[in-house]
């Protein structure tokens, strides 16, 4: 059952045309990981969810971070030395509810110096999405080519309607013609883009992640 961080994470990335795969297995040396989120990415990229759901129907107290941070760190320690994932794999812990330091425990500067893992809590969503493009930039170009292919699917679906209802075919054809140019815009847009952050710097690539977040609601 997905909580409502999965489902927030989700719902985000589907706001930035970025492919996941939720659940994803990841084989170790000691059994199969289902990560919550998986970005086939240059990095690549792992998420993983923490409260906000079922497990937080009390007021969250230091026990339940205890346990959530405990669970994480299994899991991203068997990831980091025990999977096949590439090296440079970014791992991500995105927490919902509890508190990531109490008077007994710093289970942010805990998870962040011994394993390499960047935390987030659930309502820093443009940080999460600044770290993730700014890390591998070319999902904003792969993000402008599914744009690209969903309106091309919206072209040709208008004139499959236009065809059926002739009393509407001008309006169908219109849209139609308004899709293919979303289309062109986007695919246009992502030969810029490749060309673009080749060469970027890293004020540059700011720039660019500024423009691409204004095209998208997060």
């Amino acid at each position: 059952m997905s909580t409502e961080c999965e489902n927030i994470v989700h719902d985000l990335l589907n706001k930035l045309h970025i492919v996941s795969y939720q659940g994803h297995p990841i084989k170790t040396k000691y059994g199969t990981w289902k990560v919550d989120f998986y970005i086939d990415s240059v990095p690549p990229f792992v998420l993983s969810c923490k409260g906000l759901g079922e497990r937080s129907e009390r007021e969250p107290s230091s026990g339940t971070a205890k346990q959530m941070a405990c669970i994480a760190f299994t899991e991203f320690y068997e990831l980091r030395y025990n999977s096949d994932l590439p090296k440079d794999t970014c791992l991500i812990l995105v927490y919902g509810d509890f508190p990531l330091k109490t008077a007994e425990h710093n289970f942010h500067k805990l998870l962040q110096e011994s394993l390499g893992v960047h935390v987030f809590s659930i309502n820093e969503k443009e940080k999460l999405v600044r770290f993730i493009l700014q890390h591998a930039p070319s999902l904003m170009r792969t993000a402008c080519l599914k744009m690209a292919e969903e309106g091309e699917r919206e072209a040709q679906r208008a004139e499959e309607i236009a065809s059926i209802l002739p009393q509407k075919k001008k309006f169908w054809m219109d849209f139609a013609e308004s899709s293919k140019h979303y289309a062109e815009t986007f695919r246009e847009y992502s030969k810029a883009l490749e060309k673009t952050i080749e060469a970027t710097s890293p004020s540059e690539l700011e720039k660019i992640i500024d423009l691409w977040l204004s095209l998208v609601t997060l």
